[in-house]
C-alpha cells in the first residue's frame, strides 16, 4: 500500500495493482474509490479508520 500524488495534486492510494482516489471524509471514516471506477467499470472501495477522530 502506498499514498501518492496525483498529476493535480490530489491524494491517491495504491495497493494491489489499483488506484483509489479519496471519496469521502468523516470523523470516523474515510473512503477511498477506484479512480478507473468509469473507464473500466471498477466498483472496488477501501474504507479506512479516521486517526484523526
Amino acid at each position: 500500500m502506498e499514498f501518492i500524488r496525483s498529476q493535480r495534486g490530489a491524494a491517491k492510494l495504491c495497493y494491489e495493482g489499483f488506484s483509489y482516489t479519496k471519496k469521502k471524509e468523516t470523523k470516523s471514516t474515510i473512503r477511498w474509490e477506484c479512480s478507473q471506477r468509469r473507464s473500466e467499470n471498477c466498483k472496488g472501495t477501501v474504507t479506512f479508520d479516521n486517526p484523526v477522530s
